[in-house]
């Protein structure tokens, strides 16, 4: 297969950053991978497996994981960029109305029925990929385990390294002639540029870290951001607080309820939910501030990424690395169950969020209607019903 044009990649994922919502952007990543050949069904589980290893948004680098295997670091690059693009322009306009009008009317209202289509979305994804990998009861075992960390408030990191740890131990797999065939020589040239970019990220790093600057510059957005993306595991739900720490507690850039506002906008535009960042930068210095919050937050592990996704391809034939990948999914499996149901605590008391949650199910796995239209339909509902005073 021919790999596809820069271009193609670029409007490929702006589509996706375009349409979807939280943890709801997997389902519409692993369909249009999957339809348009960019990567088979057990590279993106791969993919999944592998972006959870190290710091980062899990989305944002899943979208850099595909761009590299199909067109290397270019790839990466514009994958990343066209899925971030609609994301950062829809928080722009927005943390520009912020700013001049100071609230956010219906947005608290919203928020409700956009966790519920979220959430549906996710138990649905969940469904997909248990049936997959929970095939035996070591694989259960393991899904209760990482559902009993996040219920018990650990980090999941934890549930991570136990799937690892107990797949590498506990299965024998033989390794998949297929994908060993594939394995090519380690390419110094594909490599390069990955390399490259990692060391001028580092080297902008520690040039920050030491130089003096205003505390609400863009050189101090940039330090703060990239160290965020840095050192933070996991998604929005564990890189959020870190931020919150930094800009709130430790910069003041914002008080707690502007810091409430930009989650809530990261919650209501499509897109990874730490686009929450540009409204940080936004805030603090203006346009080129949100620009280089969002470039900074995301841009140390979509490298990351370029590196793992290029060493990763010479060893993922071997048994202890299929095996640890086949725990990792089966654990991913109870961190999708209590990510939804964590979404769902605030909603105990909204029973027609929870119908919601259950047509959303029946659109997708039943009618087999896309995310968009699932999105589209449940919001046109939950509006009339905020209308009529119901939700």
């Amino acid at each position: 297969m021919n790999p596809p044009r820069l271009v193609d990649l670029f409007s490929a994922f702006f589509r996706v950053g375009l349409t979807s919502f939280g943890m709801a952007i997997l389902q519409n990543l692993r369909a249009m991978s999957l339809r348009r050949g960019f990567v088979s069904a057990a590279e993106i589980e791969e993919g999944i497996a592998m972006v959870q290893l190290y710091p980062g948004p899990i989305m944002v680098d899943l979208v850099a994981f595909i761009g590299y295997r199909r067109r290397g670091a270019w790839g990466a690059i514009f994958a990343v960029a066209g899925f971030l693009l609609p994301a950062t322009v829809l928080m722009l306009v927005l943390a520009a109305a912020y700013r001049r009008y100071g609230e956010l009317p219906q947005v608290a209202a919203l928020l409700p029925g956009l966790t519920a289509l979220v959430i549906g979305v996710v138990l649905s994804v969940t469904l997909d990929i248990a049936r997959k990998n929970i095939a035996h009861r070591r694989d259960a075992l393991l899904a209760l385990l990482a559902f009993a960390i996040g219920a018990l408030g650990g980090n999941m990191l934890w549930a991570v390294a136990a799937g690892i740890g107990i797949g590498a131990a506990g299965w024998r797999h033989e390794p998949d002639p297929a994908v060993a065939e594939s394995a090519t020589a380690l390419s110094w040239r594909r490599l390069a540029p990955s390399l490259l970019l990692g060391a001028g990220l580092l080297a902008l790093g520690f040039a920050l870290a030491v130089a003096p600057g205003p505390v609400d510059g863009p050189g101090e957005l940039v330090r703060v951001f990239m160290k965020i993306g840095a050192i933070a595991f996991g998604n929005a739900a564990t890189i959020l607080p870190v931020m919150q720490q930094a800009v709130v507690e430790q910069h003041h850039w914002l008080d707690a309820p502007q810091f409430a506002a930009a989650i809530a906008l990261g919650q209501i535009t499509p897109g990874p939910m730490l686009n929450s960042a540009t409204f940080v930068g936004y805030q603090v210095a203006g346009l080129g501030g949100g620009l280089v919050a969002t470039v900074a937050i995301f841009a140390p592990s979509v490298v990351m990424t370029m590196l793992f996704t290029e060493l990763f391809v010479h060893v993922r034939h071997l048994a202890p690395i299929r095996a640890a990948i086949r725990g990792v999914m089966a654990a991913f499996v109870g961190m999708l169950a209590w990510a939804a149901i964590s979404l769902g605590q605030p909603l105990v008391d909204r029973p027609l969020a929870w119908l919601l949650v259950a047509a959303t199910l029946v659109a997708l796995r039943t009618l087999k209607w896309d995310t968009l239209k699932v999105f589209a339909a449940g919001l046109l509902l939950w509006a009339a019903e905020l209308q009529f005073g119901l939700a």
